[in-house]
């Protein structure tokens, strides 16, 4: 599916359109199509061109389809986010894991084999034979899920999209089934539903409604095929977006601070620490200097207000114009705590959100003790921050080959 690669390229990796990319991942994708089809004579992985829909109107029940797909999906997801969780926080040692997944994984070559593997001769035997019952295809869809969680969080390396293929195929054969006995499908249709099930489980898993729509087509030569799986992911992606997330490695990354869903500029900004924002030049004070020896240090300075630091820890800050320019007094008796500072690990994005409500001249900068002074930052100095973030993405969404 060369065509649909370079649209998952751009829909899941890059997140955006690029000239600069375009180019280079369409010439990339169309050498493998040459080499691995034409040069091996591979045929369609899929060849269902003759085949058929029954009646028009079981497009309705792909839209209700693709919300089943959805609930298939998230389960799938919160069950794997779930085991990888208590994997991490179980008493098993790392080194252990694996073989504790190997036995899984022997176990299931004896009593469910269909479940391991790759999935390409399972989807093969759901979507042509015809041949697996309801029993079966319950177990193969729990089996397969069961096992791709226990291999991913004990140490496995490997994917989601293979599994949520096989997990997708065998709910769309269970989805036929069930409809069949109900009257409401034909005999002939059993691929078609198996084919949308799989598309309409696995879109929402890896976040590529586009891609697994034209992968359907080009996997297929079936233009109907397409429709079907069209009409079921563009539900199937709508409902696991509300109850779920956008996909499976969103959700991830999401865990770990980065909303994805508020876009790339977002995404670097929440990426990016408030330490490149730091600036030179804001006036520091030791809390014993006399209010008249401040008042003799700032003149000329265009700051309005200056802080007070003694060995290494920030004391506090005092406006400028609470000074006594005649007073031998120490400036610590007029500290005012500061109200709003940054920690050195808070990011960009957290900070342009602190500075909506802040009046003031320099905000300090605290380490992660929330007590040594790392340096100063201003509104200017995030905002150009801020900017340069932006004007990076927008170099990369539009630039020239």
């Amino acid at each position: 599916a060369p065509i649909a690669g370079v649209l998952f390229a751009h829909e899941v990796v890059l997140r955006h359109y690029s000239l600069r990319t375009f180019g280079p991942m369409t010439i990339s994708s169309t050498v493998a199509y040459v080499l691995t089809e034409l040069v091996t004579d591979r045929a369609t992985f899929l060849p269902l061109q003759a085949w058929t829909l029954g009646d028009p109107h079981e497009y309705i029940l792909f839209a209700f389809m693709g919300v089943f797909a959805a609930l298939i999906a998230t389960v799938f997801m919160r069950f794997l986010l779930w085991s990888s969780h208590w994997a991490s926080r179980s008493a098993i040692h790392p080194m252990i894991r694996p073989a504790l997944a190997g036995i899984v994984v022997g176990l299931f070559m004896i009593f469910l084999p269909q479940a391991t593997g790759t999935g390409v001769g399972t989807m093969r035997q759901e979507i042509f034979l015809d041949e697996l019952q309801t029993s079966t295809l319950l177990m193969l869809l729990l089996g397969k899920m069961l096992l791709t969680a226990v291999c991913l969080s004990f140490g496995f390396a490997g994917g989601l999209f293979g599994p949520a293929l096989v997990v997708g195929s065998a709910f769309g054969g269970l989805f036929f089934n069930i409809a069949f006995d109900l009257g409401l499908a034909s005999i002939t249709d059993f691929s078609f539903f198996a084919i949308t099930g799989m598309i309409a489980v696995s879109a929402p898993i890896i976040g590529a409604p586009v891609s697994a729509i034209v992968m359907v087509l080009e996997l297929t030569g079936n233009y109907a095929m397409a429709i079907s799986a069209m009409a079921a992911v563009a539900l199937s992606t709508a409902v696991t977006s509300r109850i779920f997330g956008r996909s499976f490695y969103d959700r991830q990354i999401f865990d770990r601070g980065i909303d994805l869903s508020r876009g790339r500029e977002h995404a670097r900004l929440a990426s990016r620490s408030i330490r490149g924002c730091l600036v030179e030049g804001i006036p520091v004070m030791d809390p014993s200097t006399s209010q008249a020896d401040v008042v003799a240090r700032l003149s000329g300075s265009p700051w309005h207000d200056f802080f007070l630091v003694k060995d290494g820890k920030l004391c506090g800050m005092i406006s400028r114009h609470r000074l006594d320019h005649q007073s031998d007094q120490p400036v610590d008796s007029l500290i005012v705590e500061y109200s709003t500072y940054f920690v050195a690990s808070q990011s960009i994005a957290e900070a342009m959100v602190m500075l909506e409500y802040f009046a003031g001249s320099a905000i300090p900068v605290l380490d992660n003790d929330e007590e040594t002074l790392v340096g100063f930052v201003t509104e200017g100095s995030v905002v150009a921050g801020y900017l340069d973030v932006a004007g990076q993405v927008q170099r990369e969404e539009h630039a020239l080959l």
